[in-house]
This record gives structure tokens, sequence and C-alpha cells, in this order.
């Protein structure tokens, strides 16, 4: 899907890259609207990221060591299919 032209603008605001602006509000809003699954997986692993960083901090706090890899897989298959314009539908 091709970004409308209205959100592209927005996003290229200087206004944009304050996080508390009227415009950056809007285009999260579209964003979320038009490109669900790309900004949720982007929050998970931000949120990942963050869990493990506290993890790792609580152990060294307590004088222990913990390679936190060891006990989270990140990577997972899911198969998909999708449904083209001319009604095929393919296999991902």
């Amino acid at each position: 899907m091709k970004t409308p032209q209205f959100l592209r603008r927005l996003l290229s605001l200087p206004a944009y890259m304050d996080k508390n602006s009227d415009a950056y509000a809007v285009a999260e809003r579209y964003l979320r609207l038009l490109y669900p699954g790309v900004l949720a997986q982007d929050e998970l692993d931000a949120a990942l990221e963050e869990s493990i960083s506290e993890v790792e901090s609580e152990y060294e706090e307590a004088g222990r060591q913990i390679d936190v890899e060891d006990y989270v897989e990140l990577e997972e298959t899911i198969d998909v299919r999708v449904l083209m314009p001319l009604g095929a539908t393919i296999g991902l």
C-alpha cells in the first residue's frame, strides 16, 4: 500500500519529531489504522528489549550474571496466506 500524500506530509513536518505535538498524534493514529501489524511489531520489539534490560539489571544488582538469550526465543515462523487482487492465494 502506498502511503497517502497527506500522511507523508505529516511525517515530514518538523512537528512530527515532537511526540507531544498534534502532528505526531494525528500521524500515529493514521499509521496505526493503515499499517497495524508494522507498528504493533515495533511496540512488541521495544517492550521485549526493555524487559530484557530490566531483568539483566536486576540480576546485576544482585551480583549474579544471566544470559537472557538462553531463556528467550525471539524467532518464530508463522505461515501466512495472502489473497492477491486477482483472487489467487500465495503462501509467505
